[in-house]
């Protein structure tokens, strides 16, 4: 696979500015009293958590959520490899940094 790098810059200047990836929102209490909680090695007791706060579409939102974040790191892990393993070419021109 070659990649055309002036094109790629051109067409990436070339964008307004706008969100990256769109993640759907989880509701906050759901990602502030057991999402972070469990990605911090915390133990989640359900004595803690207020039940009426939150309900199964909100626990399948967050569900969602990190699976788009998984998604789309992937997708960057991806890129990544291609540009790492793209064979470098020298510039026609002598240039000075």
């Amino acid at each position: 696979m070659k990649i055309d790098l002036r094109e790629l810059a051109a067409l990436l200047s070339a964008v307004e500015g706008q969100q990256t990836f769109g993640y759907r929102n989880a509701p906050d209490y759901v990602l502030k009293h057991i999402y972070e909680p469990l990605l911090q090695g915390k133990k989640l007791l359900f004595a803690d958590l207020d039940f009426e706060a939150f309900n199964e579409d909100d626990l399948n939102a967050l569900e969602e959520w990190i699976n788009d974040r998984g998604y789309a790191f992937s997708r960057l892990c991806r890129l990544n490899e291609h540009f790492s393993n793209a064979v470098p070419v020298s510039a026609a021109a002598r240039a000075f940094c």
